[in-house]
């Protein structure tokens, strides 16, 4: 981080916002970490907020349960056409994933609900 800034190492401190964001002050980046299982990803950023996540693929994941909870009322109007147990599970996650890193690069995380984050029904491939 500190090279990212053009600092000393030991010349910045990483706090926590009011809002439990890391903080690298007054090094005009943004940063945001995950992890899940056994990885870990950071990402920097001198263009402005960001917002990273990872999940394990874990195929005990109630899809549907999840969905009914953490999709808006557009998200479960436009899957609702589409049996749950056919979403292939990388697409589910890769949703859910972009859904905490939006709120993550708002600075919000999980403390707002993911249901309040809309993103579009296009399918990812890997």
């Amino acid at each position: 981080m500190s090279s990212y800034a053009n600092q000393k190492p030991y010349g910045e401190r990483i706090l926590r916002r009011g809002n439990g964001r890391p903080d690298f002050l007054r090094s005009g980046i943004d940063f945001s970490c995950t992890k899940a299982a056994r990885l870990a990803m950071c990402a920097v950023s001198r263009c402005g907020p960001i917002g990273v996540d990872l999940e394990k693929i874990d195929t005990k994941v109630q899809r549907d349960s999840i969905l009914r909870r953490f999709d808006s009322p557009q998200e479960r109007k436009a899957f609702s056409g589409i049996p749950v147990a056919s979403l292939d599970l990388r697409t589910f996650l890769a949703r859910w994933c972009r859904k905490e890193a939006a709120l993550k690069s708002c600075g919000i995380g999980l403390t707002a609900s993911l249901a309040e984050v809309e993103i579009g029904p296009e399918e990812f491939t890997w």
